[in-house]
């Protein structure tokens, strides 16, 4: 993890989230702190009549005799509270339903506050899985995939994150009421409290800050370790049963996991030193008060014990508001590292944002009509990866004609597949441009040429679901036309339909484990028939089927000829024979062109070629 991500401040931290949230959310914000302050302010009166119902209880006497008690008789006429015993009912009754306000109010706001600091979480985790999901392909090469599904785990910090500032601010507030409060009503005591209490606050801050910082920043880092780990020795689990590397994996993700514990556990423990420490000192600041004032005041009894009660009903709720503010502070400062590294990815990919607008696949395409009229030029195109010095593809020259058949052949690291990305759509040119139907692609033409070409690889991505699933990618159960489906299997020659234990809604396994790869391979190519597509690319598609199921996709794909574009890449020569022109890549660079017999006639006789097949026939 970057250690430059512990540099952002709470301030910055929480601008950078109100910025990105819907201005929805923003109002939803200030409406929420509104009612934790007015909750804030109801708990302060609620704790005043309280102090004030204890000190009734201690002398109802000499409030009976009040002016204010005098006052309150003549104004409401209720002559049942001149005696000790009306007094202390009314005031009972008052105080209960003032506490079961209080704490109804507080349950509401509980609700209201939990269910929008999951909205927030929820916000993040679609702005940040959209924005992966809208990231270049070319960046996602350069990306770990267990660091991008860690990074939307995260996404609930945001959510926790804003609670904790609006904690802040409602604690804030109420200790800010309550201490002008016992201010008024007894200044000598309050500040002594007040300056025990701030200035252990402010020391405890600052001394405890830098060891949260460094303990969650290696928090996450071992987080982000373990992760990749796990992802690693899960996916890759049959080289590592092969090659005996349980241990070793192991081995590494109990490393970090041990120091996960213990940088957690210094954490935790530090988080929970503010909280101890503030509640000594607070009750040593009581203590003090009431020896100042028995000692070194004329102030009688009464008075005291009235002053007493006042601190300590405060405190009851003054202390545990300040324990929450500094254990919430340091949270918080937990958080800053997983945070950080949220917002360098919404840095990198916000333009990517902000440029391409957002459609489902139905939304693009819904009256589509034909995107590809009469041809596909690349032109003076050339490519290079980031970081590489040199050009994977050079100055191709390439037109591609609509309802023909496109075989690409080439020995391996000629540039076929990545010729075959920039045909795609999903790789941008370095520099050249290209050009469909007359017209240089631009952003819009490009959503529309992707949603019209179906795609084939050589490794399949076979997901844990049904083969339904599976073969209508990205759908929902009720969502999948399983005729469709049934259709495009028997397209693709998935002869193995009856032997699944529950036909197309059998589970196939993640990674297609429970299928062979010829098998995986036709799941491939029935998910790309069900695009319905204009053309269809075949990248290897064959290359892991036998003679006698080869030969059937070959028969279904050139039963495709006649109202697809088919573009073809291969290593078996016969795959392509019957194509209507052969691309010949070599070393980035398109070296011919022409019909397939003359150029494979010509292919054939190169030294480091598998022909054997091809000569035979």
């Amino acid at each position: 993890m970057d250690p430059q991500i512990e540099e952002k401040s709470f301030y910055k931290l929480s601008k950078e989230i109100f910025k990105n949230i819907p201005y929805k959310r923003r109002k939803q914000f200030w409406f929420i702190l509104c009612g934790m302050i007015f909750c804030a302010g109801f708990e302060t009166v609620t704790l005043g009549a309280i102090a004030f119902y204890a000190s009734t209880i201690n002398d109802p006497g000499a409030i009976l005799e009040s002016t204010y008690m005098k006052r309150i008789q003549d104004i409401t006429g209720f002559t049942f509270i001149n005696d000790v015993s009306g007094l202390i009912i009314i005031l009972s009754v008052v105080v209960i339903i003032l506490v079961l306000m209080k704490n109804l109010m507080l349950t509401m706001l509980k609700y209201v506050v939990a269910k929008y600091t999951l909205m927030i979480s929820r916000h993040f985790g679609e702005l940040i899985l959209n924005g992966f999901l809208r990231m270049p392909y070319e960046w996602h090469l350069t990306q770990n995939s267990a660091d991008l599904v860690l990074a939307v785990q995260w996404s609930s910090f945001f959510g926790a994150y804003s609670q904790l500032v609006l904690n802040i601010i409602s604690d804030a507030f109420l200790v800010t009421l309550m201490i002008s409060a016992i201010i008024t009503l007894e200044p000598l005591p309050s500040l002594i409290v007040l300056v025990f209490l701030g200035g252990t606050s402010v020391i405890i801050f600052f001394n405890v800050r830098k060891l949260i910082d460094k303990s969650a920043f290696r928090c996450a880092s071992s987080e982000e370790a373990m992760n990749r780990y796990a992802t690693r020795s899960l996916h890759g689990i049959k080289d590592v049963k092969i090659f005996g590397k349980e241990i070793p994996f192991l081995k590494a993700f109990s490393d970090e996991m041990k120091t996960f514990i213990r940088m957690s556990a210094i954490r935790d423990a530090i988080i929970g030193i503010p909280a101890y420490l503030l509640e000594s000192v607070g009750f040593l600041a009581i203590t003090s008060s009431v020896c100042i004032m028995i000692f070194l005041t004329n102030k009688s009894s009464l008075n005291i014990m009235g002053t007493i009660t006042l601190l300590v009903v405060a405190a009851w709720r003054i202390l545990p508001a300040v324990k929450r503010m500094l254990g919430s502070i340091n949270v918080m400062r937990s958080y800053l590292p997983y945070l950080g590294k949220e917002f360098k990815y919404i840095d990198e990919f916000e333009g990517q944002l902000q440029e391409y607008q957002l459609k489902t696949f139905l939304e693009r395409s819904a009256g589509l009509g034909k995107v590809f009229k009469e041809n596909i030029c690349l032109k003076e195109v050339y490519f290079s990866y980031n970081g590489s010095l040199s050009f994977a593809l050079q100055d191709i020259g390439l037109t591609i004609r609509k309802a023909t058949t496109v075989g690409i052949i080439g020995a391996s690291g000629g540039g076929k597949s990545t010729l075959v990305d920039i045909l795609i759509g999903i790789l941008a040119p370095t520099k050249g441009n290209v050009i469909l139907d007359g017209k240089e692609m631009d952003k819009s033409s490009l959503a529309e040429w992707i949603d019209a070409v179906g795609y084939v690889p050589q490794t399949p991505y076979i997901f844990d679901g049904t083969l339904a699933q599976n073969v209508a990618f990205g759908l929902r159960d009720n969502e999948i036309e399983r005729e469709k489906v049934i259709e495009c299997c028997q397209m693709a020659a998935i002869d193995y339909l009856e032997d699944l234990y529950n036909g197309i809604d059998s589970l196939i396994g993640e990674r297609g484990v429970r299928l062979s790869g010829g098998q995986r391979q036709r799941v491939a190519i029935a998910r790309a028939l069900y695009k319905s597509p204009e053309t269809i690319i075949f990248d290897e598609a064959t290359s892991s089927l036998d003679t006698k199921s080869e030969k059937e996709i070959q028969k279904t794909i050139y039963s495709l000829k006649r109202n697809h574009t088919l573009i073809i890449v291969a290593h078996r020569l016969s795959t392509v024979e019957d194509c209507d022109y052969i691309v010949w890549m070599e070393k980035g660079k398109v070296n011919k062109v022409g019909n397939s017999k003359d150029i494979l006639r010509e292919y054939s006789k190169g030294d480091d070629i598998d022909n054997s097949e091809y000569e035979n026939k």
